[in-house]
């Protein structure tokens, strides 16, 4: 018999409740427009590109002015109608990402992307955990210059020292 016997008495989350889960909506906020976008890149890059690097953006701003107007339109014709008007790149793009794993945060060294569509998480983890536990286990593959394992990923050694001191860092709980 479980702490909960009658599980009837069990409080469900309302809607007020944090744990309420209802479907989200997405504020419906207009195309921007083109000039006032524009405006503010030039703004920010103004300050941040080099006095003589600015005129040649504007240049280029100038000759490319037609094609981004095209472009504009062709993003305000897609958005009518729609939820929000990225909505749909939103789910092509990021919700589609099979992968739940974010590249983003691993070594790229370790953990490249997958390119075969069989490659899983499961797969990718386990590659990883078994770099983290060659690399934990033989220390001498980093040392030397010619056979070190960074030299043959193309990477400096000090570079390669960082990176895997902060692999086994994050790992080396998974290896105990």
């Amino acid at each position: 018999m479980g702490r909960y016997q009658d599980v009837s008495r069990i409080r469900r989350p309302g809607p007020t409740s944090p744990l309420h889960i209802s479907r989200m909506t997405l504020l419906n906020y207009p195309v921007p427009e083109l000039d006032v976008t524009l405006q503010e890149v030039s703004r920010v890059l103004q300050l941040t590109l080099r006095p003589d690097l600015y005129p040649e953006f504007k240049n280029t701003l100038e000759q490319q002015r037609a094609l981004l107007q095209q472009a504009q339109e062709q993003v305000a014709t897609r958005a009518l109608g729609k939820e929000n008007w990225v909505t749909e790149q939103f789910k092509r793009s990021l919700l589609s990402c099979y992968d739940p794993l974010p590249t983003s945060t691993a070594l790229p060294v370790v953990l490249l992307p997958p390119k075969a569509k069989g490659c899983t998480q499961l797969g990718r983890a386990a590659a990883l955990l078994w770099a983290a536990a060659k690399l934990y286990s033989e220390p001498k593959l980093l040392e030397g210059n010619e056979c070190s394992l960074w030299t043959y990923w193309g990477i400096p050694a000090l570079v390669g020292q960082f990176l895997l001191d902060r692999l086994l860092t994050s790992t080396t709980s998974w290896l105990r």
